[in-house]
This record gives structure tokens, sequence and C-alpha cells, in this order.
């Protein structure tokens, strides 16, 4: 069994962006609406609602499976939790590239590290329970 350390780790990381996906998804409804058949801008300002649901739908999403690998203890868990850590940390490099810093970029970041350090935290072979 992996420590609690690494138990932790996860459930962090998991709450984390559960947060940061819920607060994301709260300003859905401030998007201004846009009708897609006029200008190239008026098709970008309806795409808008796509990929903001997007983004805190797929963070929920790696949440919940990072979640569920860790309470597998199954034999690809640091790999699972490697690669959705590997996700997050770009989702968050991205924002912080392209819009500067700001909370959701920091949220993601600090998510992704937490699932990073659980990753390293899992003794090959081990089994985990979340």
């Amino acid at each position: 069994m992996t420590g609690t350390r690494t138990v932790r780790a996860v459930w962090v990381g998991s709450a984390l962006l559960t947060v940061g996906a819920l607060f994301h998804l709260t300003g859905y409804a401030s998007i201004p609406t846009a009708d897609p058949a006029g200008a190239p801008e008026k098709f970008f300002a309806a795409a808008l609602h796509a990929l903001w649901l997007f983004a805190g739908l797929h963070w929920l999403l790696i949440a919940t499976i990072c979640v569920l690998a860790g309470k597998s203890g199954g034999r690809f868990v640091r790999l699972i939790l490697l690669c959705c850590a590997s996700i997050i940390l770009i989702d968050a490099a991205l924002l912080f590239w392209f819009l500067g810093p700001f909370i959701g970029a920091a949220i993601l970041a600090a998510a992704g590290t937490a699932f990073l350090v659980a990753s390293f935290q899992i003794s090959s072979g081990a089994k985990t329970a979340v």
C-alpha cells in the first residue's frame, strides 16, 4: 500500500482541479452570444462557448480519472497520474504563456504538481488506495 502522502497528493490535486473547473464553468453564463453565420469575429465568439465548456469538463474528467486510478491500485497508476499531471501542467503553462499570471493558471499548476508528486511517491508494483 502506498503512503498517506500519496493519497493526500491525489486528493489535493483532484480537489484543486475540481474547484478550478467549477469556478471556470460558473463564467459560462457571462460569455456574450454571437451569430456564427456572420463575420469571422462572430464565429470565434460563438466558438468560445464550446471552448469554455471543453476546458472545465476536461479538468473534471481528469480529476475523476486520477481518483479512480488511485483507488484501483492497478499496475498503471503511476503512468496514469504522470500523464494527467503532464496534461494539466501543459494547460497551466499555455494559459500562463497566453494570458499571463492569474489564479486559474496557478490552480492548474498546483493541481498538476500534486499529481506529479503522487506519481513519484508510488513505489513500482505497489497497490494504492485513495
